[in-house]
């Protein structure tokens, strides 16, 4: 079983999204996710990956590129997407040549192949740094101001929530609880 990300990796990750957030003057939500991809130098597409492959990222000659699957859902294409711009961001380590394959969560961890310390560390921290793009934790804190969220229940807020950042309710749920917002 691999190993959570340490409480000083986990900061350098959403460091890092917060970083390209400031780099593209974002200051409301939803999050431009392709925008901020090419304000980074990435070329974005979508491409028939087959059923079991949500996106991936491939770097050639310093050029990068990430396809992501039509047959996902809208919110689903958004995290892929930051996804993807996690890897780049924080495991390029200026390489000319890599390849990024993420299958989906469920064949993943029903996959005959093993999958290193390294690669489950690698998907955690583009999971964070994706939840991170799209959640901003100071817009989040921003909305939770709200007057109109002050009177809905905890299943309401994480609605609304989700439907003003454009996040699956799930990852809208995942976001606050590591924020410690939900217990």
């Amino acid at each position: 079983m691999s190993k959570s990300i340490s409480n000083l990796k986990f900061k350098k990750v959403t460091d890092a999204a917060l970083q390209l957030l400031v780099n593209a003057k974002v200051t409301k939500v939803p999050i431009d996710v392709l925008r901020i991809a090419r304000l980074s130098g990435v070329v974005v597409e979508q491409t028939d990956l087959g059923d079991d492959v949500s996106g991936l990222l491939v770097i050639h000659d310093r050029q990068a590129v990430i396809a992501y699957s039509p047959n996902q859902g809208e919110q689903r294409k958004r995290f892929t997407i930051a996804h993807e711009l996690g890897h780049y961001i924080l495991h390029n380590q200026d390489s000319s040549d890599a390849v990024f394959v993420d299958k989906d969560f469920i064949v993943k961890y029903r996959s005959q192949k093993a999958y290193s310390e390294i690669e489950m560390r690698q998907e955690q921290e583009a999971n964070a740094f994706a939840a991170s793009l799209l959640m901003p934790k100071e817009l989040i804190f921003e909305e939770l101001k709200n007057d109109k969220l002050q009177n809905m229940s905890e299943i309401q807020v994480i609605d609304e929530l989700a439907r003003i950042f454009d996040v699956s309710i799930p990852a809208m749920t995942f976001r606050l609880s590591n924020l410690n917002i939900l217990y």
